[in-house]
């Protein structure tokens, strides 16, 4: 609801400025999905174990160490604030200090949020959400209207952001009396830096092309195409859940010597059965959703909506592929995906002469991504149906 009040509010190329800043964020921020899966594995396994005080001396941990790399990663963005403002075209040094801030905060509001999770306080996390995403909405609704445009946009972020994060403690004070306990930090440091590696290419995929359309085009090219994203990305949001109820089933059948396939499977087509809903009705009603979601003015998008949604579903998929290769411990995968965002880089860089030669580069990155994924499955489906038979066979002779 919030960017789609603001594609309605803002102009085309007030709103390119702005989903191009929100797609730096998501990328500078990666470590705050990192953080809260982390956070809620381990607060969650102490918790079980009744080691409250465990909990709190790693939610300490990350909040500790992570604020002062919050400190030093906003230091050199400062540093290198000029090269940032040019290569995309920005106006003002301002935006990028609020850029800063939402970074900050929603990095220490996810160690929260985690924690929360960990311990089971779900109905104080979903309130605390639902706060949040209101006053996202207000206070653009207002910051926009009095004139502050996209830097009014970015204040709402921060503005609810702090608020949810100042309510955040309130779920979470019983923690603040339980005495420390020492915890093997090595184990868990392990765990998450291939987390949020994979974060950080999954997201890449989705937001390196806005930016990168962003520095290459006009300011009117930019604002359509971040119309043109948030409308794809309707296919991300809707898959996410799913993915997100995925990892931890096939995590747990991989763990107990189950086959988690089936699972895998069913996410796979339910993945595309959805994605292919939501391309379908853009293809058939573009028109329709496109003045309906954000706006008359973006109606030169119309032709393109509907192809640049095919590549966010098999975008969905490869997250689908990824998620699913993470939780058997098959970590190759991330070079695979590496190797997939470069080729979009290079393919952008070398094809934007307009924005639909951009789209169907993507969508043909997409394509060969998602027949490398599925090539690197069946290979690892046959390693483990290996892998079984000698099991079996060890077992019979003994």
């Amino acid at each position: 609801m919030y960017q789609f009040l603001l594609a309605h509010m803002l102009s085309v190329e007030q709103y390119g400025v702005f989903q191009s800043l929100l797609s730096l964020v998501a990328l500078l921020s990666i470590a705050s999905t990192a953080c809260s899966m982390v956070l809620v594995k381990y607060v969650a396994h102490f918790s079980a174990q009744q080691q409250i005080g465990k909990a709190y001396s790693l939610f300490l941990f990350f909040t500790k160490k992570l604020s002062l790399a919050l400190i030093f990663l906003l230091g050199i963005l400062a540093l290198f604030s000029a090269p940032m403002i040019r290569f995309l075209h920005l106006q003002s040094f301002s935006v990028l200090a609020l850029l800063g801030g939402i970074i900050f905060i929603s990095v220490v509001q996810s160690i929260n949020d985690g924690t929360m999770r960990g311990l089971h306080q779900f109905t104080g996390a979903s309130v605390i959400s639902v706060i949040v995403t209101l006053l996202k909405i207000v206070f653009a609704w207002v910051f926009v209207r009095i004139g502050f445009a996209v830097n009014g946009a970015l204040g709402a972020l921060i503005a609810a952001a702090a608020i949810g994060y100042a309510l955040s403690f309130i779920p979470l004070r019983h923690l603040f009396s339980r005495a420390q306990e020492s915890i093997a930090i090595r184990p868990i440091l392990r765990y998450f830096f291939p987390v949020l590696l994979a974060v950080l290419f999954s997201t890449a995929l989705y937001t390196i092309d806005v930016i990168l359309v962003k520095h290459f085009f006009s300011t009117q090219a930019a604002g359509e195409y971040a119309a043109l994203a948030l409308l794809g990305h309707v296919v991300l949001f809707i898959s996410g859940p799913l993915t997100a109820v995925m990892f931890p089933m096939t995590s747990a059948a991989f763990g107990k010597k189950e086959n988690p396939n089936t699972i895998f499977i069913k996410t796979v087509l339910l993945t595309a059965a959805s994605g292919a809903a939501v391309a379908g009705v853009y293809f058939c009603f573009s028109s329709v959703v496109i003045q309906t979601l954000v706006g008359e003015k973006f109606m030169a998008i119309q032709t393109l909506v509907g192809w640049f949604t095919i590549a966010m579903v098999f975008c969905a998929l490869i997250n689908v592929y990824i998620q699913y290769f993470l939780s058997i411990h098959r970590v190759f995968c991330l070079f695979i995906v590496g190797v997939g965002i470069m080729a979009e880089i290079v393919a952008i860089t070398l094809w934007h002469d307009t924005l639909w030669q951009v789209v169907m580069g993507l969508n043909a990155v997409m394509v060969a991504l998602f027949l490398a994924c599925v090539i690197y499955y069946v290979k690892v489906h046959k390693l483990n149906i290996c892998e079984e038979g000698r099991t079996n066979s060890a077992s019979n002779l003994s």
